[in-house]
């Protein structure tokens, strides 16, 4: 199967005002595309993000992982008023998996 690009190349004249766009069509194999996506190159210096966002009145939280090589979003709720006491019981509770204690608590 042939998949097809488009590139637009925009040419201004500097001596008038006139811009000449031209489409040129390439046509690039699954594996060519494969090739091209791969090698963009990847945010190396990304800053590690752990939050646990708590809507009181809402009555849900929210906790946001993104570290090098993994990107985790949950989303709780129902917990009404009570929602703030779950958090911090769930913080105190360390599964051996998600410290939760490491974590920046936002309450909103």
């Amino acid at each position: 199967m042939t998949e097809y690009l488009e590139y637009t190349v925009v040419m201004v004249s500097v001596s008038s005002s006139l811009t000449t766009t031209t489409k040129i069509y390439k046509i690039m194999t699954r594996n060519e595309l494969k090739q091209m996506w791969l090698s963009i190159p990847k945010q190396v210096n990304q800053k590690e993000t752990k939050v646990i966002v708590v809507d009181i009145k809402g009555g849900f939280y929210k906790i946001t992982t993104d570290v090098v090589g993994y990107y985790s979003t949950c989303t709780q709720g129902g917990y009404g008023d009570n929602v703030l006491q779950v958090v911090l019981d769930r913080i105190k509770v360390n599964d051996g998996i998600n410290d939760l204690s490491k974590y920046q608590l936002i309450i909103k």
